[in-house]
């Protein structure tokens, strides 16, 4: 089992105080990566990990790369705030 810390860096709206909407960075974390991991052979199951070493730092890296896409596409959508994906810690 894993732990997934996911920071986001970036100025503070005005009104609200926030970078983003909390409930948004955790549908996205939810979609793109904990309903995919869950419960997962990384190495059968997924076929970016096929012929790769599965370390935490492999792990990181590749869910790094999906959520950086999927933040950006929420900020296209208008849907994020000014929040960037700054850090992903797997345990």
């Amino acid at each position: 089992n894993y732990t997934l810390e996911v920071t986001v860096a970036g100025s503070p709206d005005p009104v609200s105080g926030m970078m983003c909407a909390l409930d948004r960075l955790d549908e996205i974390v939810g979609t793109t990566i904990l309903k995919r991991y869950d419960h997962r052979n990384l190495n059968l199951d997924l076929p970016e990990y096929e012929g790769r070493n599965t370390t935490s730092e492999v792990v990181a890296l590749q869910i790094f790369d999906d959520l950086k896409a999927a933040v950006l596409h929420a900020k296209d959508e208008g849907s994020f705030g000014n929040a960037e994906l700054y850090r992903v810690r797997v345990h």
